[in-house]
Parts: C-alpha cells; sequence; structure tokens
C-alpha cells in the first residue's frame, strides 16, 4: 500500500504533465471527442483496461479496439477472420505466436458478438475467459503502439494493404517487417 500526502503533489503534477506532453495527439484526440481509428482504439483500449466491468465487456472493449485498428470502414464480410489474420501477421513480429493470436481473437470476437447482441455467453465459452481477456488486452495494447508510430509514415489503408499482401507473398512480409523494426521505438 502507498499512501499520497501533500509533499507527493507537486511530483504527481510533474509526472501527469510528463506523460501528457509525451502523449501520442491520438490519445488527446479520443479525450476531446475528434475521431480518428486510432483515437477510437484508445478509447476503447481505455474501456476495457480502467472501466469496472464483467469480463465479457472487457473483451468487447478489446476486440472493438483491434477492430478500429485493423479493419476498413466499408469491410462487412468475415471480419473475425481477417481481424486474427492481420492481428497475427502484425503480432508475431512482437514474439506473439501468429496461431495463438489468431485462436485468440476468434474466440474473443465470438463472445464480443454474443455479448454486444445482448445474449448470455454460454458457460463453456467463459471458461478462461479472464485469461483470454488478458491475451486480447496485450495483443490491443501492442497493436496500439505499432499504429500510433507506423501512423506516422503510412495512413491506416495502406498499413492494412500492407498486411494483407504480407499473408501472401515474402517479399511484402519481409517490407512489412522492415517498415515496423524502423518505426516501432517502443512496443513490449
Amino acid at each position: 500500500k502507498y499512501s499520497i500526502t501533500e509533499e507527493d503533489i507537486p511530483r504527481l503534477r510533474e509526472l501527469i504533465e510528463t506523460i501528457r506532453s509525451l502523449s501520442p495527439k491520438e490519445t488527446l484526440l479520443a479525450i476531446s471527442g475528434e475521431l480518428t481509428p486510432v483515437a477510437i482504439a484508445f478509447q476503447r483500449y481505455n474501456d476495457a483496461l480502467l472501466k469496472p466491468q464483467i469480463v465479457e465487456a472487457r473483451i468487447a472493449s478489446a476486440i472493438t479496439c483491434l477492430e478500429a485498428l485493423y479493419l476498413k470502414a466499408e469491410e462487412r464480410m468475415e471480419l473475425s477472420h481477417r481481424l486474427g489474420q492481420r492481428a497475427s501477421v502484425v503480432l508475431r513480429l512482437f514474439d506473439c505466436g501468429a496461431l495463438e493470436v489468431y485462436k485468440a481473437i476468434k474466440r474473443a470476437y465470438k463472445i464480443r458478438s454474443t455479448f454486444i447482441h445482448g445474449s448470455q455467453v454460454k458457460s463453456a465459452e467463459q471458461k478462461n475467459a479472464s485469461e483470454l481477456a488478458k491475451k486480447v488486452m496485450e495483443y490491443a495494447r501492442i497493436s496500439l503502439l505499432v499504429f500510433l508510430q507506423v501512423g506516422r509514415v503510412v495512413d491506416k489503408e495502406k498499413f492494412i494493404n500492407k498486411i494483407d499482401n504480407a499473408l501472401l507473398d515474402e517479399k511484402a512480409h519481409s517490407n512489412l517487417r522492415e517498415l515496423i523494426v524502423e518505426t516501432c521505438i517502443v512496443c513490449k
């Protein structure tokens, strides 16, 4: 336990100002209500992380964070499949097992859909839901950091196209890896 005293207030203010000055503009846009995909994702990640809510709601928030990052506006079909594939391609570059990421996102997406559509998640699907929520939130955290940094050199649509191409072509995968290595200073 740690208690905060009046002596801590100046240091806390300094810490808050330091964090605020380092925060990407997208995080401030989310607070101001201006919408960009990363600002939306950041807000949904914050909901998953900070709001006191049931595990299904945390999973839904984390998945919608990933959706804001990895899905294009006009996409309406095979969303969980595309989301899982795209996130797997990026997250494997950060030592996450691609197949594990894909399966976890598919499972979490199913829980998200059931919950969002107003139905109760079956007890079999709730098994290990807390662990699943932690995994998906970690995937969302890393993905947010990637999109915040890569977004400074390439827009979301082009980045998603690079991810899709990396699924099919080794040279495209190498190019994606190179882009991420060059632009992402902090992700883990």
